[in-house]
């Protein structure tokens, strides 16, 4: 399925592939400096920092991965969880070095 993102405000047609791509570099970034900031993230931590991915259930994506490493659970805040378990990640040296060039 193709989808339409917005390229210098001129849209762009790309497909499924190349959308969830782009949504992983965009969040993963992100995730890294959240990282920095607060040592631990859990994914609902990104909700509204980053854009809505191309599938509601690509949250868990973000943090897996090997810049990445679990850290941690929490009870989660977010309402849709009810509660439940979820975990918490840090930012590996790689991760540092390949997301934020540090």
């Amino acid at each position: 399925m193709d989808q339409q993102l917005s390229f210098l405000g001129a849209p762009v047609q790309v497909d499924a592939a190349h959308a969830r791509r782009a949504w992983l570099g965009v969040g993963r970034e992100a995730a890294a400096r959240l990282c920095l900031e607060r040592g631990t993230i859990a994914t609902e931590d990104l909700r509204g920092l980053v854009p809505p991915p191309p599938s509601e259930n690509q949250w868990g994506a973000l943090l897996c991965s090997p810049w990445f490493v679990q850290g941690g659970e929490h009870a989660s805040r977010h309402p849709s969880a009810h509660g439940r378990r979820v975990r918490r990640w840090l930012l590996t040296a790689s991760g540092r070095k390949e997301l934020l060039g540090l």
